[in-house]
């Protein structure tokens, strides 16, 4: 095939993927012209051969004996040296590098992004380090705006620290255990795949990126979830089940992730004419803290909201996991009222001491003290900002309003049958193995089932590309999608925008796409304001006269 045509090369790459489908990935990596046999032992060797000549006698494709090499323990492909130990960079990219003292111009500036850019894959948290380089060229149209920043030549000292000691990447063996390290700073997620031999570790796959967009707002704990769900989806071959293990809850595994540690609950509950609010302030055994606010769309007085402030933390811990709990409030009258010090004499404060009461059954740990107002400010801050107004509080602080006032709740409660609606069929074929009297009925159940799974009895869709979605009732879903659509964030979008946005919140109901489709043709003023179609709607046929 002459290489001087048009789409040579792709047809070339087509035709190899084609006939190497059974060994690629496996034991032969191809790239157009170029093909590599990997193999752990000489005995594998000579069947890996003898199975690739097999399949060029196949394909009737013919190999030139003087570029081919047999029995090497190390050779040079794509720019990259394959030893026996794992892979390493060609000397010829990184000693340009060393060499590099300065960089004077734009041009300069932008072929050393390029070189650095092609050994990320073996420095780890590169993006990190490269972040200073990429900002000189924001806005540097001009050759004659650029500037070597102090921040910038640093960075370059630090490469180049990072360049003499690039290692191997190693190459993973079937059964072998692989651990992988997450990194997350304000700019950028790292993550690396290490594999442990002869008690040292060595990385197999090293993975860095800039953070763009919406992902700068993040927060800190949330950083290290995302580096997580972007190394899964660079990493295909784990199988899915191993991202499953890693992604869900660590306690329901061994236990150790909330379960044998203590946390530290800060509460305070606000009430003033303009409104009721709570706050709280949770802390991890490793010092990380989560900040939660909650907004009372009823009336109530200020040791109420203290209660309810209480109240809600603990049942945010049950379904966390956490089973130790150390609570801190400044509340003299629920401290005392709790730790049967104090009688309960009024009606609502009994409901809400025995409503606490059951909750804390489902803790191992959950001692209760009273601290000073000042050592308490933070949660009381938040709590005031709640009651009044919480627009103007940060994108990190997590804000939920509750409409009314359930005291007997419990965390996590039974759902009937007739509440479950259209998830009645799958909750019973995935709990008790039940399915429909209907052959026809039951085969739609049997199709739908591996979709969904079902935690702490609730329901969830697995999806593809996003977190699982929250599967609701079709009457709560009209309400959601109303309040997307027309509420005080809605923007009044198309059908296939709004889906998408509800999507975005995690949630899923069967009808979601009809109903999204129903309310934008139902929308007053999406009809009114929508563009007026001038065309007709028939072709027009021209008329001669005789």
């Amino acid at each position: 095939m002459p290489f001087v045509l048009k789409n040579a090369g792709e047809t070339y790459q087509r035709l190899v993927d084609k006939g190497f489908r059974d060994q690629i990935d496996r034991n032969i990596e191809v790239y157009v012209d170029a093909m590599v046999i990997k193999s752990h032992n000489d005995s594998a060797l000579l069947k890996d051969i003898e199975e690739t000549l097999k399949t060029l006698e196949k394909v009737r494709m013919k190999l030139k004996p003087t570029k081919c090499t047999f029995g090497v323990q190390e050779e040079k492909f794509l720019g990259y040296y394959v030893t026996k130990e794992g892979i390493q960079p060609s000397p010829e990219k990184f000693v340009e590098l060393l060499d590099t003292t300065k960089l004077r111009s734009l041009k300069e500036m932008q072929a050393f992004n390029r070189k650095i850019t092609a050994l990320g894959r073996f420095i780890a948290r590169s993006a990190d380090k490269v972040m200073s380089l990429f900002q000189t060229l924001k806005g540097c149209i001009n050759k004659r705006n650029f500037r070597c920043t102090p921040k910038a030549k640093r960075a370059l000292q630090d490469l180049k620290k990072a360049l003499r000691k690039i290692p191997t990447l190693a190459s993973p063996t079937p059964g072998e255990t692989l651990s992988i390290y997450l990194s997350a700073t304000e700019e950028s997620i790292s993550a690396v795949l290490m594999v442990e031999r002869q008690e040292k570790q060595w990385p197999v796959y090293v993975i860095s990126r800039a953070l763009q967009g919406a992902e700068l707002n993040y927060p800190m704990v949330e950083k290290p979830v995302l580096a997580l769900v972007y190394a899964a989806r660079r990493l295909r071959y784990v199988p899915d089940k191993e991202y499953r293990t890693i992604v869900t809850r660590p306690e329901e595994k061994d236990g150790t992730w909330a379960g044998n540690q203590t946390w530290v609950l800060y509460t305070d509950g606000a009430a003033s004419k303009e409104g009721s609010g709570a706050g709280l302030i949770s802390t991890n055994p490793e010092g990380n803290k989560v900040t939660y606010a909650l907004r009372f769309d009823f009336d109530t007085t200020n040791n109420k909201a203290k209660y309810k402030a209480l109240l809600s933390g603990l049942r945010l811990a049950h379904k966390m996991g956490v089973k130790t709990l150390k609570v801190m409030t400044d509340s003299m009258l629920v401290t005392n009222q709790i730790n049967g010090v104090y009688d309960t004499k009024n009606a609502r404060m009994r409901k809400y001491a025995t409503s606490i009461s059951d909750v804390a059954t489902s803790f191992e740990g959950l001692p209760i003290e009273q601290i000073k107002i000042s050592e308490n400010r933070r949660a009381d801050t938040l709590s005031k900002l709640a009651a009044t107004t919480y627009i103007h509080l940060s994108k990190k602080v997590l804000v939920e309003i509750l409409s009314n006032c359930i005291i007997g709740e419990i965390g996590v409660g039974t759902i009937t049958t007739k509440e479950k609606g259209w998830m009645a069929p799958i909750y019973a074929y995935l709990q008790h193995g039940l399915l429909h009297d209907n052959s026809n009925e039951a085969h739609k159940v049997k199709i739908k089932a591996p979709h969904f799974i079902i935690k702490s009895d609730q329901l969830y869709k697995r999806g593809y590309f996003r977190p699982w979605l929250k599967c609701i009732t079709i009457a709560k879903g009209i309400c959601v999608i109303n309040e997307a659509h027309k509420g005080d964030t809605g923007a009044h979008e198309g059908a296939r925008a709004l889906t998408r946005n509800v999507l975005c919140m995690v949630l899923y109901w069967l009808t979601l796409h009809k109903e999204a489709e129903e309310i934008t043709r139902k929308c007053v003023v999406c009809q009114t304001l929508s563009p007026v179609q001038w065309l007709p709607s028939t072709p027009l046929t021209s008329i001669f006269s005789p």
